[in-house]
């Protein structure tokens, strides 16, 4: 016999593996009515497709304890119960409570039925007769009951009937009818005549009817028609089509029995109905779910304490028919009240003070677990002969092949394969994370290690015709299956060397060119077997990143493109090298991909957050999240087989998921985020507009300047369990970013500031997608009434007048002042000029006097011409105050000239005047420079042995004057020495300062003034003195 090779791995270094609560998601619309239920064609599902997530939780209002109930579920996807204190709309994390008085609340059940009709009211009976309740505004109405002389009746069920109507039976005999808000009436009951003419219904169409006591009621035009007397009182009756009836092997259009916990059980076939009735009995409370756009079949299911039977017709060899248990579920809590949303396919148990949600899984998948003692951590999947190889770290196991035609495989009702025990003939080459690869002999079914010992091996995959691909943490090999050798795969290229370092997870051979594509933990390579060429790509998901993606999966699509699952995201690479990668943002349900199977224009991914299938032609991504798989774990890398395009298994840490991808259907996202409560903080806060209808035509709220904080609280619809939402809001102006306040479903907002605001509320639901609406509501905090516009008008009108009158007597005032004050300052100048003069004109005569004592009278007559001239000037300048630039050069140069005569001309000088400076029209105050020029040469120069030199520069800079006086002289503080030895002070530099300072608080004009040494360091250091001069004011 030819022996066949399977490729396996058992064992990853390089699989992580997360836990996960299951969940589930919104499905599909159906009405159910526990005792009247009508279904739609449909056949039974098999127990393997039934996998379920729960959730439970404890209702949280303080005004009530117990449910009295069952629960039923509006379109939106919300909860309404009965209790003590009355009707309750549950949202999950915020109730609402419409008080209603039920009567006798301690009876054992208070409340008969509760149902919603075809346009969305709530009804239900008690002892107090039949509410209605309007589920937008609130509103209810009580419809008490007229039973004359009868006392007590019991109102059993609430019917519907085929024109928007409620047909109501009691214990007396007879039944109430509603037509929209009218008032109940008592209805005759029609028995027709003749049998001879079944007006049945056609096999789509739900026919309405009553089953009561023994009798069966069909509703037709508004008339209730009696068709069928029984032989045994229906309880709770199903109702199933002749479809239906042949899965469950009842007799074709005929009456028949059950067996049932060993007690006979009728079932009826009613012409007038085209259904079957069978019968069930209040306490076993076996429901029946119908057919819909996501389940193909109808299943049937009972809860009981702490468990749910999900049960099937057979029969026996002996040809009875028997109802048996299939699957079981557990749940936590006893069940007082069951229901079943068919729209969500959500299964409710209502405790005394708590809710379990059982969420059915859509058939598109099946769970199970290959070993019945361990749930294996699932790592390789190959198909050899029909047979299904499993490799995981507990060794591997042989599997018949899932059936993909059935649409369910074998495994049984518990979810396990029957195992297959390896036989002759079966050969095995696996990939350990031990430093070798292990190969089965065909005919010992003993294993040996071939291949160099290194750090581990990733995976075997088939090459070619006696070859295979084998990965590891050194490079890629090449396995001969003949020699069983191992060797490294080598091609020259600037990349071998560095591919021979990486850790390898994927490798394709390209049908369609000549390159190897080689995944790494390090990004893809890219060899071109023909030309030598090679490159890298990291994969990063930003351009600016160093650190490279790693690649788990490689997948060739008919046109070229390779697609790689990375571990940030799902990526295409073109033709052309074009790289484009899809995340979160363009709708994965996680970043980590692990393996791709190709589908008819679609490819399916795993996550680490479910399963993702992708359009081809719109890149769509449709998902079926972890909390919709019941997987309490992570898939791995290269653990997924394509078994057929209807057929596609995907390997977790806790067993294998079954994909059917013909089943599968997109949903879309209607987790829509509602506001469902307002409270306003006043007077110890109060609720108000906490109708739907009022909360839905809500856009602004108005709050009082003294009344400005608030709280709102938030639902998300179609929700399974809520304690997984998460909600953000922010405040447009007073909060930059937004504030995650977590499962937290109430906003609180304190103390807003007058003005508007916009309120901004963002959720995630449990699967971690944001919700497709951000809700949004104006806010306008109103001003005191003295901020108010009119008022502001009116006071600011007044207080301009006000203002204006006191400025304008402030401003007479202050002119008055300044005018004074600036007297006083140009007298205060005068005066340091005066006294600049008596000074000038002192060491003027001294200098005559010295002339005449050394030079004789005719030197002391030219001296005194020149002073006379220069005295005329300064005459002038103590009228005038302020000089021209060309005026102070000529007034310096004849006050130079002087000195320069009475010192004998034992020093030089030179002034020098840029053309910019002399077109300027700067003014410079009179006597500002001359002191400078003189103390240079009396305290400078004369008391320098040397001959001396004397520079006066004017210049501009930028729109400023600036002065510069330089000497060669001793220096300061040679001349300050001198002047102590002689018991003489210069007052000229600090009249300058007050000058300056005076015509700065006159804001005529900004001058500054600076002294240092002209050359430090030198034995005579000379004095540089600079003025820096601004226009008049």
């Amino acid at each position: 016999m030819r022996a066949t090779t399977s490729y396996l791995g058992n064992r990853s270094a390089y699989s992580e593996c997360h836990p996960y609560i299951p969940e589930a998601k919104n499905s599909i619309y159906l009405r159910f009515w526990l005792l009247n239920i009508l279904f739609s064609i449909g056949s039974f599902i098999p127990l393997q497709g039934q996998n379920h997530t729960s959730f439970t939780y404890q209702i949280k209002a303080k005004e009530y304890q117990e449910i009295l109930s069952k629960i039923v579920v509006d379109k939106d996807g919300f909860a309404w119960y009965v209790t003590e204190k009355g009707l309750v709309k549950d949202y999950g994390n915020s109730q609402i409570l419409i008080p209603l008085e039920t009567g006798r609340p301690n009876a054992k059940e208070p409340i008969w039925s509760l149902i919603i009709d075809q346009k969305g009211y709530i009804w239900f009976n008690c002892f107090m007769g039949t509410y209605r309740v309007n589920p937008n505004t609130l509103q209810h109405k009580l419809y008490p009951f007229d039973f004359g002389t009868e006392k007590n009746p019991v109102f059993l069920t609430l019917n519907q009937g085929d024109d928007h109507d409620l047909w109501v039976p009691t214990s007396k005999g007879f039944f109430f009818r509603f037509t929209s808000d009218s008032i109940p009436k008592r209805e005759k009951i029609y028995t027709p005549k003749s049998k001879t003419v079944v007006d049945a219904p056609k096999a789509n169409e739900l026919p309405k009817f009553v089953v009561f006591d023994t009798n069966v009621y069909r509703i037709r035009k508004r008339k209730l028609e009696l068709i069928r007397s029984l032989d045994h009182v229906m309880g709770l009756a199903a109702a199933i089509t002749k479809d239906q009836a042949k899965k469950f092997k009842l007799n074709t259009e005929q009456d028949g029995f059950y067996n049932y916990l060993n007690i006979k059980r009728p079932y009826y076939f009613i012409p007038e109905l085209n259904r079957y009735l069978i019968r069930f009995y209040n306490n076993h409370q076996i429901h029946l779910r119908s057919k819909t756009a996501d389940f193909a079949d109808v299943i049937l299911f009972k809860v009981l304490d702490h468990e749910i039977e999900f049960l099937d017709f057979n029969r026996n060899p002996n040809g009875e028919l028997n109802l048996n248990v299939r699957k079981k579920i557990d749940h936590s809590y006893n069940s007082n009240h069951v229901s079943y949303d068919p729209i969500r396919s959500i299964i409710y148990t209502a405790n005394k003070s708590s809710v379990t949600k059982v969420k059915l899984s859509p058939e598109i998948y099946s769970y199970f677990h290959p070993d019945d003692k361990l749930r294996i951590n699932t790592r390789r999947l190959q198909i050899q002969n029909d047979q299904l190889y499993v490799s995981s770290f507990y060794g591997v196991n042989k599997y018949p092949l899932p059936k993909s035609d059935t649409g369910y495989s074998q495994h049984d009702s518990k979810g396990f394969y029957p195992k297959t025990n390896l036989k002759q003939g079966d050969s095995l080459i696996i990939a350990n994370s031990f430093p070798h690869i292990s190969k089965m002999d065909p005919e010992t079914l003993g294993f040996k290690n071939i291949g160099e010992k290194l750090g581990h091996y990733t995976f075997v995959r088939p090459k070619d015709k006696g070859q295979s691909w084998v990965g590891s943490n050194k490079g890629l090999y090449v396995l001969d299956h003949k020699s069983d050798k191992i060797t490294k795969w080598h091609i020259k290229t600037r990349h071998s060397r560095q591919l021979a370092q990486e850790v390898v997870h994927a490798v394709l051979d390209s049908k369609l060119n000549d390159n190897l594509y080689v995944g790494t933990t390090n990004g893809l390579f890219v060899f071109d077997q023909v030309r030598n060429t090679s490159k890298h790509y990291k994969l990063s998901p930003m351009e600016t990143e160093t650190l490279a993606t790693a690649v788990e999966d490689l997948y060739e699509d008919d046109v070229g493109n390779l697609w790689i699952a990375s571990t940030s995201g799902l990526v295409k690479l073109t033709l052309n090298g074009k790289l484009n990668m899809y995340t979160e943002f363009d709708g994965l349900p996680d970043n980590h991909i692990h393996c791709i199977l190709p589908n008819p224009d679609h490819l399916w991914v795993s996550t680490d957050n479910g399963l993702s299938r992708l359009d081809l032609a719109s890149l769509k991504f449709d998902n079926l999240f972890v909390s919709e798989l019941e997987s309490e774990n992570v898939f791995n890398y290269n653990s997924a087989l394509k078994v057929s395009e209807s057929l596609l298994l995907f390997g977790n840490s806790n067993g294998i998921i079954e994909i059917r991808p013909n089943l599968f259907r997109p949903k879309p996202n209607n987790s829509k985020l509602i506001p469902v409560k307002h409270l306003d903080f006043k007077d110890n806060g109060f609720e108000k507009n906490n109708t739907p209808l009022s909360l839905d035509k809500l856009s602004e709220l108005q709050l009082d300047y003294d009344s400005n904080s608030f709280s709102m609280e938030f639902a998300i619809q179609n929700a399974f369990n809520h304690s997984k939402h998460r909600f953000l809001y922010k405040i447009d102006g007073l909060m930059p970013d937004w504030r995650d306040i977590g499962n937290d479903n109430m906003v609180n907002v304190f103390e807003l500031p007058t003005g508007k605001h916009i309120l901004e509320v963002m959720a995630y639901n449990e699967n971690g997608q944001p919700t497709p609406n951000v809700y949004k509501i104006n806010i306008k905090v109103a001003e005191v009434f003295y901020k108010e516009s009119w008022f502001q008008f009116l006071g600011l009108t007044f207080l301009t007048i006000i203002i204006y009158l006191i400025a304008l007597l402030s401003f007479r005032r202050k002119k008055e002042r300044l005018e004074a004050i600036g007297t006083i300052k140009k007298l205060e100048i005068g005066a340091l000029t005066a006294q600049m003069t008596p000074h000038f004109i002192f060491n003027t005569i001294n200098g005559i006097q010295n002339v005449l004592l050394l030079k004789g009278e005719l030197a002391a007559n030219r001296y005194i011409t020149n002073f006379s001239k220069l005295m005329r000037s300064t005459m002038q300048i103590s009228r005038d105050y302020y000089l021209s630039v060309e005026e102070e050069v000529n007034y310096l140069e004849a006050y130079i000239k002087l000195q320069q005569y009475r010192n004998n001309h034992s020093f030089d000088y030179a002034i020098s005047c840029c053309e910019l400076a002399k077109a300027s029209d700067i003014q410079i105050p009179g006597l500002l420079i001359q002191p400078i020029v003189e103390n240079a040469i009396i305290h400078g120069l004369n008391h320098k042995p040397e001959y001396g030199f004397l520079e006066i520069q004017f210049g501009m800079r930028g729109t400023k004057l600036f002065v510069t006086i330089a000497d060669n002289g001793i220096g300061r503080e040679k001349a300050m020495a001198k002047q102590k030895d002689r018991n003489y002070k210069s007052y000229s530099t600090e009249v300058i300062q007050k000058r300056i300072e005076l015509g700065r608080q006159l804001g005529d004009q900004d001058i500054s003034f600076s002294i240092k040494d002209k050359d430090p360091g030198e034995f005579y250091p000379g004095t540089q003195v600079e003025f820096l001069i601004l226009p008049l004011k």
